[in-house]
């Protein structure tokens, strides 16, 4: 576990560090918050969560405290748990995936509208009422922040 932990982290700060470089390439806009601030915060972040957990496992490894108890036997109730949450993960990754398929053909407002809407109801909320708004109040806010506030141009649908 802790290895594992340790590896997971040294990726992750490696890949924080590759996205940032990435991010010397992107266009500098005069007069609005440049394309390139977003990218930025989100790898600072991944960078120094990643630190910490590499950090905190390296410690662990070197203190020595690297043995683990055995693992539990896991009853069939808890297997049947597990199965269904990786077939949510899956099926997660499949709307998003025809998420990102079809972003250009429908728009990014009504494929984000959709994507929310379909991920909500993946994890097990059933009532309308809060599917919709959640999904129009979102997209709402997500067009606004990458939209107007990042100057984002997003995919249109082209009857409008």
């Amino acid at each position: 576990m802790v290895f594992r932990d340790s590896v997971i982290g040294l990726f992750l700060v490696t890949l924080s560090v590759v996205f940032f470089i990435g991010t010397w390439e992107f266009p500098d806009v005069g007069g609005h918050v440049s394309p390139r601030v977003f990218p930025r915060v989100i790898c600072g972040f991944m960078f120094l969560f990643a630190g910490i957990l590499l950090l905190r496992s390296l410690v662990t490894i070197f203190r020595g405290r690297t043995a683990s108890a055995p693992l539990p036997r896991l009853e069939p109730s808890a297997w049947m748990h597990a199965i269904c949450r990786s077939w949510r993960l899956l099926a997660a990754g499949g709307v998003a995936l025809a998420y990102v398929l079809f972003i250009d053909d429908v728009g990014y407002v009504v494929a984000t509208a959709l994507f929310l809407a379909a991920m909500t109801m993946l994890y097990a909320e059933r009532r309308w009422y809060v599917i919709v708004p959640l999904a129009v109040v979102g997209t709402g806010v997500l067009y606004l922040t990458f939209r107007i506030l990042f100057k984002v141009p997003l995919p249109r649908f082209d009857m409008f």
